[in-house]
């Protein structure tokens, strides 16, 4: 089990195509209680932490990748769950409030055409707060 969380780690950290379904699949073992001792144990944690920092949240500008934008929001809201739920947990994670206030910011307006993608990782958001 630690050996597939690790090569899901890798999968995040080197393969940004395929962002959106490694956090999702963070998501779904986060879902089950039993899941998050095996969670905790390895670097998981810490590589959802630093994704949180990194991942490209801002909207491109008219003619940039809104395919690649969506993917990133979508992983961050994955990220922000799984972290959220870490943190329920009692697992001490380190997301730092002014990245959470930062994202909010700039997505807590979203365009119309931009809500179906922007809720789910505000939502997210608000969980890290609630915990």
């Amino acid at each position: 089990r630690a050996s597939t969380l690790n090569f899901l780690c890798i999968v995040l950290n080197q393969v940004p195509q395929a962002a959106e379904k490694v956090t999702e699949i963070f998501v779904k073992l986060s879902d089950l209680e039993a899941n998050l001792n095996l969670l905790r144990e390895g670097s998981v944690g810490d590589v959802l932490e630093s994704t949180f920092k990194t991942c490209a949240y801002e909207r491109p500008e008219a003619g940039g990748d809104m395919e690649r934008w969506k993917m990133n929001v979508n992983s961050l809201g994955n990220v922000a769950r799984v972290l959220g739920t870490m943190i329920k947990y009692e697992h001490e994670c380190q997301v730092e409030t002014e990245n959470v206030v930062k994202v909010f910011d700039r997505l807590g307006v979203p365009r119309s055409e931009d809500i179906p993608d922007c809720l789910k990782l505000l939502s997210s958001l608000a969980r890290l707060f609630y915990w």
